[in-house]
């Protein structure tokens, strides 16, 4: 008798691979023994059939999805002297978008979106502290500083995640100090895009 009502059970759900509406999809649970059951469970098929809070956009990118992101060194010491300098990095590792200016050091946002930027500056071994800006145009982002008191090498280093609009400019500034720079590539800057708005 038991035998027979799953037998019909299990013939009445032999379409199992295919939704019976959308949305739904029966799915066979098979229990103890030569016994079976069949119930149908509610299986999301498409992405509509939940909230759309709930999918993050990185699930569904754009076709052809923008590709930026660089690094760059500086391979020479940099003592200007001056205070407010720009830091050009004279060696490109990477440059996708091809957005950053080797020429005057500054990156130069191509669309709206959130960006993410990180550098490391090692000091000549002076006895002046050093102080690096990272700039959005011509505002003061975030700072870096190293100095210990003594002529030796330290790193200043920080980063930041930032908003953006098309045509902003972020770059580097000596504030005061000197830059270590050797072809071990100590002074790095690098940024990306995270994603676009």
């Amino acid at each position: 008798g038991g035998r027979h009502n799953s037998s019909v059970a299990w013939s009445d759900s032999s379409q199992v691979s295919s939704p019976d509406r959308e949305g739904m999809c029966p799915m066979v649970d098979s229990g103890v023994g030569d016994s079976m059951s069949v119930s149908t469970v509610e299986v999301p098929l498409t992405p509509h059939s939940h909230p759309p809070s709930l999918l993050p956009m990185q699930l569904y990118p754009l076709s052809h999805p923008l590709r930026v992101a660089f690094t760059a060194s500086r391979t020479a010491n940099f003592a200007p002297g001056n205070l407010d300098q720009p830091i050009v990095f004279d060696q490109l590792h990477t440059n996708l978008g091809e957005m950053y200016d080797s020429h005057i050091g500054r990156f130069t946002c191509p669309v709206n979106g959130t960006y993410v930027f990180i550098f490391h500056i090692l000091k000549l071994a002076i006895n002046v502290p050093l102080y690096v800006n990272l700039m959005r145009d011509d505002e003061v982002i975030v700072s870096a500083y190293a100095n210990d008191g003594a002529p030796d090498h330290e790193t200043a280093s920080n980063h930041a995640i930032l908003p953006l609009f098309q045509g902003d400019q972020v770059w580097l500034r000596l504030h005061r100090g000197a830059i270590y720079g050797s072809t071990w590539k100590y002074s790095t800057f690098s940024g990306f895009l995270l994603y676009q708005d």
